[in-house]
């Protein structure tokens, strides 16, 4: 081991001339240190700075001067190196650990410095490499050393030197690193340190039992007990005893620790050093902490957040550690029953202290002292293991990732949050949060953890704060530990800008954490007071007079709060005293719990105290405060917002409290405070951080506070004297608040004169404070004897005021509310008037000069009221909320219709009354309401904006760019929006919004064909020409590159430019203020006819709705059976049904070619066609009330389906069921089915239907049996020669007027060909291929001989008979899946292209039944010649058709496919 031995002779000498020196003559021998050699002497003789640096030690062991150590080690560290020479490694590494305490005395970093410069050398000597112990003392000074250093200074390299060197000691010190801990070594290497200093051996069985004795302690820094730290502290006090009982009393130490059996031994020197406990616990306590830093590499610094209140209970532990140590050293053989103890963990930061100059020193400590260069405090552990375990808890999770947290530096924390990798890596710092244990990793993968890091980057950082709480959602059933970060956060957000979506947000986060605190307990009771105000602030921040349920939700919160804290402070007082109080002490716990964590313990404690200081003030009427009541407040906001040190917080409210009481009624506390040491500290506390900086501002916190609190009471007991007024007495403030006072000189110069006095008088009332609290002490008030404002020691006068609040100009834009209140950026007040009162010597009467303040402090004023009502809400109120909830599903929350009346539900077992309960409930489901309102608002602002054609980029003008835009930005916005709208806004604004959502693109077509003849001359035929140039430049849908089409895109731009000023230029004109504006709701009703109703099938978020329209108006009919995954299985479905379909066609086909027969199950279209009855088309035709009075066939009437959504994939005028029985039931039973894309589109096609005799119509008949690149279809001439059988010659319409046959003359025609007939048609019936282009719908058209007849040119094509259109090709009137609102059909595209009726095909059709239809049709449409044309002639004819080839069984897969599209 390490000896003394080790110094030379010629060292020995010199330490014997130096010990027998006086102080004065080592200071006169530091001017010549060379006088101390012997010139006889043959020893070596020692360098000069050898000899001057003993010289000092020998006065520093005296006068302990810093000086004298920093002078001393600066000496030999000039020296070229160790040489070799034992008793300058000893002188070294003295040096070295007199300057580490140094540092820990003074904090100055030089000191520091030189020690470890002096270890580094010491460290890298090459004799001492094998020196076991000799390397593990000095390196675990150095490594503690480095690591200081990186604490005070942040420098990264000695945080790095501190973990290599410990690490390295680890490894080579194999014997002393083996089974022991962090803390362990550390102390082990401590006492080393101690023995190697004072020159003292240690023996080889000392140090083995003293490791032993460490090791069965078990001790760790996360979790330790005051038994354990106790053990430790009697190590420290052995080896300062005689060296001749180390080893007894060490191993009576391990005895009594493993609880071994003592008998006949000294245990004097135990006993005497239990005496010293806890005192002595100093040095044991920081090196467990160094140890707690160094276990994560040095990453877990100081936290300086705040402190415990763990001290008091520390000292109970203390006191319970000795008397069992006691036990087990005195117990004789007798058995002691094993105590538990309370385990605690640390929280420390950096103790700064003044730096000492030359001329002040130190008092020589006693043997066991230390002083710490940590400020240290006590956390009390709630059932934390004490070490990593697989069964680890939440809570114990979350505290140790706070403490990880609070180490790291912010760009740590940020690059954890940023990336996964990093997160991990930062996770695994921390032993106890890297067990491979199920709940630990997805505790360390929930996006709530990696939320509380990024909030913990920066709490002051709004963006992140919004961030985080717009993306979190928390549940602290699961994840409990997150319970002070959850409040925290919702804390943060309330003390921003305090904006609507914030407080919204904020409120969900308190109602979580309100939602798992216990009943009745002080964070409950907490919760719902911030819950109250939050309400509150959200329903005058956006001043929502609608939101009555939020405001009647606040003061039940708030209710059930004063009733809570009553109980608590035993008052008899009524709600209406207390209330103020309330509101008061809940934001003083707010700012504890928040800012320093303090436990439910120092909370309650914080609650009496406060409450105790409250009734020393007199609670007056509401919007009345006094000047002592707003310093008073303001005073202990800011004490508890700055006082860190929970001890002192305490013993602050106590002083303020007693001066307080001393000021207003001349009670003297001074005796109370006899004794208290901390006397003065306290006194410094209270003044400068309470009483100075608080001042009468009428922007204070403690206005505002004061402000919600008066509301509360007002308008609750407007509610008790008059229930059900709440709306009124809401309504009333509201219109107070907006009220402006006038301007004139007088009033204005009023104000400020109140102002004024009032802050003078503040002065006076701070004056008369701070002389209370420093009689407190003794101290005197200084201020001159000619001072007027000087306070009586008597209670004196006082100045209160009514003040009035009113609504800031720009409520954002408040700088003086940062970090306050919210409603410091919400209200201002201004005094109205102010008066003077004063308590007589007695303290019992209020003597008031004014006599409109008569009342204002009286507390018999309040005891009148009523109780509160059952029901804050009106009759009328209630009855429209439960119409509500009983008859609107909700789109955000689905089903929370049913789960606001079903009392068994969760929501229903929160901590609160019923009746708050229930209130709670109606405010979400106007939360709901509001939400969904202004969703559809937004949804409607949306498309307005997406209807207006794009007129900064030319190259967005055209109709392909428009369906991309619409694809890309619009999709889903119809479903959504509209069925908010129907929720929320009726469903009259619900059409409204349906009907300018959809068919966008058809929609910039069809206003090329308005009739512009009301507008002026000029601008009519401006209008005319316009149009008419782009119809013809939006038929030429060939994509080149050549500068043709680049003109002609350019002159497109050009003329939507000129189109749009135009229209903005005719809304101008008296009567066209809606010109091509999306139509009203009265317009749209114009679609309403007697022949039927119109259904518009929408929904979304699995609520789903039908519009009926009728001549009566718009009612809407909920389809509950339809949800969104119903809906997608029915599409789906028909999907897969009808591709089986069409290959079981073609398969069909085949058989008549080649006459091979093959059988195959056709899809079962009977359960898909049932389901549509059963969900959609049974609830509309039962409020139509056409099942339970049907109709005869002749006597049906029409019904246009206007589907949107999903809906459009459907047949709805197919559903039905028991389809080839003689009990089918279906929709042609009872109405004959036409579809529509909008109502807009059915007005037009009424108003321009033409009138023509049947006689006089024109059919135009195509077949197209060969057709280049696509299949034959031979049938098509026989739908040609079967038109040509029933409708007279003279009305057919020959493409080759030279060829008399028509099957010769209208088969395989040109496109050219076909657009020179096509403007006499009236009907044009087409038997050929359909293309349909969804990324160009003007491309879409029909196969001809030459290429394609696009519904470009059909558009372009002026036809002004043009009525009827037969599409007898597959798939026309099939939509496009990814915009289905635009209705981008062929049969849809014909209605825009002029035509008015059309008849199409969902999917695949049969060639043989397309004659039989067309028959059917033509037949009924042209058997009576001299009459009208009859539009409702067609849909009946295709339903009788459709009849028959039910009736002659063919497959649903064949009728269920032909639909009618218009009039």
């Amino acid at each position: 081991m390490i000896s003394s031995g080790e110094r030379t002779s010629g060292m020995e000498d010199i330490m014997r001339r130096i010990d027998n020196l006086t102080i004065g003559e080592v200071t006169n021998l530091l001017k010549s240190p060379e006088l101390l050699l012997d010139p006889a002497s043959t020893s070596p003789s020692l360098p000069i700075p050898v000899l001057e640096a003993l010289l000092l030690l020998r006065r520093y062991s005296s006068r302990q001067s810093p000086s004298d150590i920093a002078r001393a080690a600066s000496l030999i560290l000039q020296l070229p190196n160790l040489q070799g020479d034992p008793s300058l490694r000893h002188l070294y590494f003295v040096l070295a650990s007199h300057s580490v305490d140094v540092f820990e005395r003074t904090s100055e970093l030089g000191h520091l410095d030189r020690a470890v410069a002096l270890l580094e050398d010491l460290w890298d000597e090459q004799t001492i490499q094998s020196m076991d112990n000799m390397r593990f003392m000095v390196g675990s000074l150095l490594s503690r050393s480095c690591l200081c250093h990186y604490l005070t200074s942040g420098e990264p390299k000695a945080r790095e030197s501190a973990v290599n060197v410990f690490h390295q000691i680890c490894s080579s010190s194999p014997g002393l690193a083996a089974s022991s801990n962090t803390s362990v070594l550390l102390i082990l290497g401590d006492i080393m340190r101690h023995s190697y200093v004072t020159g003292i051996d240690f023996s080889e069985p000392f140090l083995s039992v003293s490791s032993s004795v460490l090791r069965a302690l078990k001790i760790d820094p996360n979790g330790f007990t005051a038994f354990q730290i106790l053990v430790v502290s009697l190590v420290y006090s052995i080896i300062h005893e005689e060296q001749g009982t180390w080893l007894n009393n060490m191993t009576l130490l391990l005895a009594a620790v493993e609880e071994s059996k003592i008998d006949g031994s000294d245990i004097t020197v135990l006993l005497n050093a239990v005496a010293t406990f806890p005192s002595s616990s100093s040095k044991p306590l920081c090196l467990l902490y160094i140890s707690y830093i160094l276990d994560s590499q040095g990453l877990i610094m100081h936290d300086s957040s705040y402190e415990d209140d763990g001290g008091v209970f520390w000292t109970e532990e203390s006191r319970k550690a000795v008397q069992h140590f006691r036990q087990l050293i005195t117990h004789e053989g007798a058995l002691v029953a094993r105590e538990t103890f309370q385990s605690f963990s640390l929280k420390g930061h950096l103790e700064r202290r003044p730096i000492l100059g030359v001329e002040r020193y130190f008092q020589p400590e006693s043997k066991l002292a230390h002083t710490c260069m940590f400020k240290l405090s006590m956390v009390v552990q709630k059932d934390v293991e004490n070490a990593p375990s697989a069964d680890i808890s939440h809570e114990t999770f979350f505290i140790h990732l706070e403490k990880l947290c609070n180490a790291a530096s912010p760009d740590q924390l940020r690059d954890a949050a940023l990336e996964a990798e990093d997160l991990d890596r930062f996770l695994d710092i921390s032993p106890y949060l890297r067990q491979p244990e199920e709940r630990l990793r997805l505790w360390r993968n929930s996006p709530t953890t990696k939320a509380y890091i990024m909030f913990r980057t920066n709490m002051k950082d709004r963006r992140i704060s919004i961030e985080i709480a717009n993306t979190l959602y928390v549940h602290l059933d699961d994840e409990p530990g997150y319970a002070h970060f959850v409040y925290q956060l919702a804390s943060n957000l309330c003390s921003m800008d305090a904006n609507q979506p914030r407080l919204t947000v904020a409120s969900h986060f308190f109602l979580e954490f309100f939602r798992v605190q216990k009943r009745g307990s002080l964070m409950h009771i907490l919760a719902m007071v911030e819950l109250a105000t939050t309400h509150f602030l959200l329903f005058f921040r956006e001043r929502r007079r609608g939101q009555i349920s939020t405001i009647a939700f606040a003061l039940e919160l708030f209710r059930e709060a004063v009733a809570f804290c009553s109980e608590l402070m035993e008052s008899s007082d009524p709600w209406f005293v207390e209330a103020r109080k309330v509101l008061l002490i809940a934001r003083i716990l707010h700012y504890r719990y928040n800012l320093f964590s303090e436990s439910e313990t120092s909370l309650q404690r914080t609650f009496a105290e406060c409450n105790d200081l409250l009734d020393h003030l007199p609670i007056g009427l509401p919007f009345c405060a006094s000047t002592l009541e707003v310093i008073t407040i303001n005073s202990l906001l800011f004490l508890a917002r700055h006082t860190k040190n929970t001890l002192e917080w305490h013993k602050a409210i106590k002083y303020l409290a007693s001066a307080i009481d001393q000021v207003a009624n001349g009670t003297n506390h001074v005796s109370g405070m006899a004794g208290d040491e901390d006397a003065s500290i306290i006194v410094d506390v209270v003044l400068k951080g309470g009483v100075d900086p608080a001042n009468i501002s009428f922007g204070s916190e403690a206005l505002h506070i004061l402000h919600i609190s008066d509301v509360f009471r007002t308008i609750g007991g407007d509610c008790c004297k008059n229930p059900g007024h709440l709306r009124i007495s809401i309504e009333c403030y509201l219109r107070d608040l907006e009220f402006e006072p006038t301007n004139s000189l007088s009033e204005s110069e009023k104000v400020l004169q109140n102002v004024n006095d009032l802050r003078a008088h503040s002065l006076v009332v701070k004056a008369a404070l701070r002389s209370a609290v420093l009689s407190l002490v003794g101290g005197e008030h200084i201020l001159n004897e000619s001072d007027d404002s000087r306070p009586a020691s008597t209670p004196g006068s006082f100045l209160i005021f009514k003040y009035r609040a009113g609504y800031l100009n720009d409520p954002d834009d408040n700088p003086s509310a940062i970090g306050m209140h919210a409603t410091g950026r919400l209200l201002c007040y201004t005094p109205v008037k102010v008066s003077q009162f004063y308590l007589d010597t007695t303290g019992d009467n209020l003597n008031e000069s004014d006599e409109a303040f008569s009342s204002t402090y009286q507390e018999d004023g309040s005891s009148s009221l009523a109780s509160w009502p059952d029901d804050l809400l009106s009759f009328k109120d209630a009855a429209a909320y439960v119409s509500s909830a009983d008859n609107m599903p909700s789109t955000l929350i689905p089903g929370f219709d049913q789960i606001s009346n079903n009392e068994a539900h969760e929501l229903f077992k929160m901590p609160l009354e019923p009746r708050t309960i229930r209130a709670l409930v109606r405010n979400v489901d106007s939360e709901i309401r509001s939400t969904e309102k202004s969703t559809s608002f937004l949804a409607q602002n949306y498309i307005n904006e997406l209807r207006k054609p794009p007129l900064w980029n030319r190259n967005n003008v055209g109709l392909q760019a428009r369906i991309e835009q619409i694809k890309n930005f619009g999709h889903n916005i119809t479903q959504y929006g509209s069925i908010q709208a129907l929720l929320t806004r009726g469903p009259e604004r619900c059409l409204e919004l349906i009907e300018s959502a959809r068919t966008m693109f058809w929609t910039r077509l069809l206003r090329l064909k308005t009739s512009f003849v009301c507008l002026p001359d000029d601008l009519a035929k401006a209008f005319e020409v316009v149009a008419k140039e782009i119809e013809i430049l939006q038929a030429n849908t060939t994509f080149t590159a050549d500068n043709t089409w680049l003109d002609q895109s350019q002159r497109l731009f050009e003329l939507e430019v000129t189109f749009e000023k135009m229209v903005s230029e005719a809304r101008t004109i008296p009567g066209f203020k809606n010109f091509l504006r999306p139509k009203s709701y009265e317009m749209l009703m114009q679609a309403s006819s007697t022949d039927g109703p119109i259904v518009i099938l929408l929904g979304s978020n699995s609520i789903y709705a039908a519009l009926v329209v009728q001549p009566t108006g718009v009612d809407h009919v909920f389809l509950p059976g339809v949800t969104d995954d119903v809906l997608d299985r029915l599409a789906l479905g028909f999907n897969r049904a009808c591709q089986s379909a069409r290959s079981i066609l073609q398969e069909d086909e085949s058989v008549e070619r080649f006459g091979k027969r093959r059988r195959k199950a056709m899809p079962d279209y009977n359960v898909l066609l049932q389901s549509i009855w059963e969900l959609v088309v049974k609830p509309v035709f039962d409020f139509l009330s056409y099942l339970s009075h049907p109709k005869a066939l002749d006597a049906r009437s029409r019904l246009w389906w206007c589907p949107t959504g999903k809906f459009t994939f459907l047949p709805i005028h197919a559903a039905g069921t028991n389809f080839g029985t003689p009990n089918a039931d279906c929709v042609s039973n009872y109405a004959v089915s036409s579809y529509i894309p909008t109502l807009s589109m059915l007005i037009s096609a009424r108003d321009h239907a033409p009138k023509l005799l049947v006689s006089e119509l024109k059919v135009l008949v195509l077949a197209q049996p060969e057709t280049p690149g696509h299949a034959s279809l031979p049938m098509t001439l026989n739908e040609l020669e079967l038109v040509e059988s029933i409708v007279p010659s003279s009305q057919l319409l020959h493409v080759n007027k030279d060829v008399p046959q028509l099957s010769a003359s209208n088969s395989n025609r040109t496109v050219s060909e076909t657009l020179e007939a096509l403007p006499q048609a009236s009907i044009l019936h087409l038997a050929c291929h359909g293309h349909q282009d969804s990324k160009d719908p003007l491309n879409s058209g029909f196969a001809l001989a030459d290429g394609r007849l696009s519904l470009g040119k059909l558009i372009a094509c002026h036809t002004p008979d043009a009525f009827f259109a037969f599409l007898s090709a597959c798939e026309s009137a099939a939509g496009d899946a990814e915009v289905p609102d635009e209705s981008l059909s062929l049969s849809v595209a014909m209605l825009y292209a002029g035509f008015r009726s059309v008849i199409g095909t969902m999917w695949m059709m049969n060639d043989n039944d397309g004659p039989e239809v067309a028959r059917s049709v033509y037949q009924a449409l042209f058997k009576d010649p001299s009459r009208m044309l009859d539009p409702n002639a067609i849909p009946f004819a295709l339903d009788a058709a459709v009849r028959k080839l039910q009736e002659s069984g063919v497959h649903p897969s064949r009728w269920a496919t032909y639909a009618h599209i218009g009039v």
